[in-house]
């Protein structure tokens, strides 16, 4: 994967918290006005780790050849239910296979055992990376077969004697010889293989492999040059000298089928600590700086899927561990029960390696990143080719859910408000795309694809969850994993949403058309008015909002929450925005502050002041709106550390004198006055 230098400046973006920990939200400040260090790590976390690379927030780039699988079979799913092109499933593969890491020479003769997919299949398909040179049925008896290409991608095809039955049993062996292509490039550009010292393989690579998708056990022989070490999706067994001098040969079997596989070869150094009845591990070259974190990021391994067990249902899998590889594989893959790690990744946090604190976080970040696939897909498989959002977007929201745990919500609400920053900022309406949707398939631009898939994706998973509720919520995603998790079971966006109004009782379909089919996000004008006090004696506050969007045409309906903060205190409300313009009015005691509009940074939203330059919704134009827009003038966002989007009141990216301007233009005048 491209490393990210469109974005120099990136590492500055950076929103502003009270010191009480609670940042700034859409429009106005939430606390006393100092830089709030909880608040400001988020954000600052946030930003480095999309200036750092699309890799380090976790891309998952085997899915490059799965969602290629998937975008290739969607199409025909619809017209030609039982295509040929995918006809069958893979349920095991055995064989033997050979690395060379000196030359990368791969030979493998594999045996695929699966199960024919409905009726009337005059020919199977197989994904086969390398070049076959021949095929027979596990007798040794040749099978006649033919190489042919689709959008680029070469398959193999067996042409049948006539068409087998529905869930008919079939059994082919592969013999396959060659160096693999290992860059593969959409949106990001990644290795899949690489070989050297350190020699890393997705089996994909090796394995003919079914359109439709394999869930599959595996079990080979792998002979590598002597003193090395196999780390695998599976587990060695056994390592015994192979007649060839020189040469080894280690016993890997996966007993636990899965719907992909991988490998690292390299002189290794492993270490492990007890999970229950399982193990957390590591793999890492020894000499380096990689083993001075490794006591760590096992302990951060264990925390992070205890944490995960406990709120979506048990990890399955046998081990966990996580292999080093090399920085050009370009990003961290999260593969079943394997994680690869590039040294670089690794090494955040690590004495002389770069980062201190800030790396430690980072990579127990990244790390959470990749323990979350293991839920999202390789333990709850999704089969929805435009959505790549169910890994991504859950992955990543479930990353920052375990950060969170170790500090406080503030921290959840704060790195997913920089997120919404993110998009409204770096994402114009024209490269936009809903998570689920035939653009999502297309997207040519790294930095557009990390916005929307991963970050706005983790943001409506909190969406949800705070629609919800945790437990609910929660609730949902247990039963999926209940209905699901190793098991030959598939989820889209559609049956996922299903899950979540069961559990909250309602049509969630205001939520999902809007934010995850749809695109763009909510503007929201706000006037705030004080109003004399009524009968009860009580003053109150008249809260007008007028609601339009980015993108013409595109409405956004939903609840909202209101803070009416006073001098007594905090009052909290929360109302259904479902029209364009809608007035609110309660009563409050003691004397009106100002008023939080959606207080918890549920929602991406651009937030405008009614009244041009009151920025903390006060319902005046006074000395806080002054003192921080002249703070922040000259700001500019992704380049300075004074950028506040609060005082950015044309949303062109810079606090300028135009900004400044509307603040001394009504400075002293209240909504009353200015507002109709």
């Amino acid at each position: 994967m491209k490393r990210a230098a469109w974005m120099p400046g990136l590492l500055a973006v950076a929103l502003f918290a009270p010191a009480d920990g609670r940042a700034t939200e859409g429009g106005e400040w939430a606390g006393r006005p100092e830089i709030g260090p909880a608040d400001l790590r988020a954000f600052e976390a946030a930003s480095r780790r999309l200036r750092d690379g699309i890799g380090q927030a976790g891309v998952r780039p085997r899915k490059t050849v799965r969602q290629w699988r998937l975008a290739f079979a969607s199409p025909r799913a619809g017209l030609f239910p039982w295509d040929d092109y995918y006809a069958q499933r893979g349920t095991a593969f055995s064989g033997e296979v050979s690395v060379d890491p000196a030359t990368g020479l791969v030979r493998a003769t594999v045996r695929v055992d699966g199960r024919i997919l409905g009726d009337g299949h005059e020919s199977l398909y197989f994904l086969t990376f390398l070049p076959v040179t021949a095929v027979t049925d596990p007798a040794g008896n040749p099978v006649s077969f033919e190489e042919t290409w689709y959008s680029g991608v070469k398959l193999t095809r067996i042409p049948l004697a006539e068409p087998p039955a529905d869930q008919s049993p079939f059994s082919y062996v592969f013999t396959l010889e060659g160096t693999p292509d290992c860059e593969f490039a959409s949106a990001f550009t990644v290795n899949l293989c690489a070989f050297g010292d350190i020699t890393y393989l997705a089996m994909d690579l090796v394995l003919p492999g079914s359109l439709m998708g394999d869930f599959a056990t595996l079990d080979l022989q792998v002979t590598v040059p002597e003193g090395l070490v196999v780390s695998s999706s599976g587990v060695t067994v056994s390592v015994v000298p192979s007649p060839t001098p020189g040469l080894e040969v280690h016993h890997v079997v996966q007993d636990f089928p899965t719907d992909s596989h991988s490998l690292v070869v390299a002189p290794f150094q492993a270490s492990s600590i007890p999970y229950g009845d399982k193990w957390v591990g590591t793999f890492t070259m020894a000499g380096t700086l990689v083993g001075q974190v490794v006591p760590n990021v096992l302990s951060d391994m264990r925390d992070i899927l205890t944490f995960y067990s406990d709120r979506y249902g048990e990890f399955l899998f046998p081990k966990m561990e996580a292999s080093q590889v090399t920085d050009d594989a370009g990003a961290a893959f999260g593969w079943p029960a394997l994680l690869w790690v590039p040294e670089a990744m690794f090494l955040m946090g690590a004495g002389g390696g770069g980062g201190g604190h800030w790396g430690e976080e980072q990579r127990t970040a990244l790390f959470a990143h990749e323990l979350g696939h293991q839920w999202f897909p390789d333990m709850i498989k999704n089969n929805d080719a435009w959505g790549a959002w169910l890994s991504e977007g859950f992955a990543e929201f479930s990353s920052v859910y375990f950060m969170s745990s170790l500090s406080d919500e503030s921290y959840l609400q704060g790195t997913f408000e920089s997120y919404g920053m993110l998009y409204r900022y770096f994402v114009p309406a024209y490269l936009d795309y809903g998570l689920t949707s035939q653009e999502s398939q297309y997207v040519s631009d790294a930095t557009t694809y990390q916005i929307v898939t991963y970050y706005k994706g983790a943001v409506v998973v909190n969406m949800i969850r705070k629609v919800l509720g945790d437990e609910t919520f929660l609730q949902a995603l247990r039963n999926l994993y209940a209905d699901l998790a190793g098991k030959e079971a598939w989820y889209d966006t559609a049956i996922l949403q299903t899950y979540f109004e069961e559990a909250y009782g309602d049509s969630l379909s205001w939520l999902f058309d809007a934010w995850v089919f749809g695109k763009g996000y909510p503007i929201y004008t706000v006037d705030v008015t004080r109003v004399p006090p009524g009968e009860d004696g009580k003053n109150r506050v008249r809260v007008r909002v007028r609601r339009s969007s980015n993108i013409p045409g595109q409405a956004f309906s939903g609840p909202i929450g209101f803070l009416v903060v006073t001098d007594q205190g905090e009052e909290p409300h929360t109302e259904w925005v479902d029209q364009d313009d809608l007035t609110f009015e309660w009563p409050h005691e003691g004397r009106l502050v100002k008023v939080r509009f959606d207080p918890e940074r549920v929602v991406i939203k651009r937030v405008d002041p009614g009244l041009d330059g009151d920025m903390d919704l006060s319902g005046e134009v006074d000395g806080v709106d002054l003192l921080y827009t002249a703070w922040a003038q000259n700001g500019q966002v992704g380049q300075s550390f004074n950028f506040l989007p609060y005082v950015d009141f044309d949303a062109n990216g810079v606090v300028d004198p135009a900004d400044l301007d509307r603040v001394l233009t009504n400075f002293g005048r209240t909504s009353g006055e200015v507002v109709p």
